[in-house]
């Protein structure tokens, strides 16, 4: 759809620019020159999608950046939970442990005279 949109734009411009086909002074920074309409019509639209070419571009560069460090930060802190859940069943684990001799104590406690 942007495509064809786009399309349609340079279209009309290319239309607009043929039936204005004259030749017209321009000044630029200190220069001046003539030229036809046509194409400061089409070069103008051109440098603006240019524009907008290189910008898009960045963005995407920018996104695809931010897409790889969060994905990069997903896996360590994946990686980090899994040690968490690692450790904490080994805590359990030793914990169970030590109330069963807590337990075995005691009963040695009880029956000792």
């Amino acid at each position: 759809m942007y495509l064809v949109l786009a399309l349609i734009v340079a279209l009309l411009a290319a239309v607009f620019a043929v039936q204005n086909a004259i030749v017209v002074p321009l000044r630029f920074v200190g220069w001046e020159f003539e030229a036809s309409l046509p194409l400061v019509i089409l070069g103008s639209a051109a440098a603006g999608a240019a524009v907008v070419g290189v910008l898009s571009a960045l963005r995407g560069i920018r996104a695809s950046v931010r897409l790889w460090d969060a994905q990069a930060r997903l896996r360590r802190l994946e990686s980090e939970l899994k040690e968490s859940r690692a450790r904490t069943k080994q805590l359990e684990e030793e914990l169970a442990g030590l109330r069963a001799r807590q337990a075995d104590v005691r009963e040695a406690k009880e029956d000792s005279p």
